[in-house]
C-alpha cells in the first residue's frame, strides 16, 4: 500500500513537471529556431527554382539581396500574425498590404527604381507563380536584377528591383 501511494504521488509530480516543462518558454526558441530553419531552407528553394526557370527561358539569374530578404520575411510574418488571407481577397488588397512601403524602402536603400513581389499561400509557390499570368511576368521580367525571398508559416514572398 505504501508502494503504491508512493507511485501515485511520484507519477502526479511527473504529470506535473512534464506539463510544467511542455508549457514554459524555453522549448519556445528551440522550436522557433528550428521553424526558422525550415523556412531558410524553403527560401533557399524558391530562390533556385525561380533562377533556374529564368535560365530556361534565356533570362540572367536574379542576384540574392539579404535587405529584400528581410523585407518579404516581416512581410510573410505579418501575413500569419494577421490570420492570414481571406478567400475574398481577390485583389491582393491584403496579400499585398503594405507594398508601397517596402517599394519605397528598396528605392530609398539600394537606389532601385522599380519594384514588384509575388505573394502565395501554401506550398508549391513558383509552381503557382508560374500558373498565373501576372505572377509569371514577374518572375521572367527581364528587368529584374535582384530578389529577396521570405517565408513565414505557409506564406510565401518573392519581392524583385532593378
Amino acid at each position: 500500500m505504501r508502494f503504491l501511494v508512493t507511485f501515485w504521488i511520484i507519477a502526479g509530480f511527473l504529470m506535473v513537471a512534464v506539463a510544467f516543462v511542455a508549457t514554459s518558454t524555453p522549448l519556445s526558441p528551440w522550436f522557433e529556431a528550428s521553424c526558422e530553419q525550415q523556412y531558410r531552407a524553403e527560401e533557399q528553394q524558391i530562390f533556385r527554382e525561380v533562377n533556374q526557370y529564368r535560365e530556361e527561358n534565356g533570362l540572367q539569374p536574379l542576384e540574392h539581396n539579404a535587405f529584400m530578404d528581410e523585407l518579404a520575411k516581416e512581410h510573410c510574418q505579418h501575413l500569419v500574425e494577421i490570420g492570414g488571407i481571406p478567400a475574398s481577397d481577390i485583389w491582393g488588397d491584403i496579400a499585398h498590404e503594405g507594398f508601397m512601403e517596402r517599394a519605397e524602402e528598396i528605392i530609398n536603400t539600394l537606389g532601385a527604381t522599380d519594384v514588384s513581389e509575388n505573394v502565395a499561400v501554401g506550398p508549391g509557390s513558383v509552381g503557382s507563380w508560374r500558373d498565373s499570368p501576372l505572377h509569371n511576368s514577374n518572375l521572367l521580367n527581364p528587368k529584374w536584377t535582384r530578389t529577396g525571398v521570405g517565408v513565414a508559416g505557409n506564406y510565401a514572398c518573392m519581392i524583385f528591383s532593378d
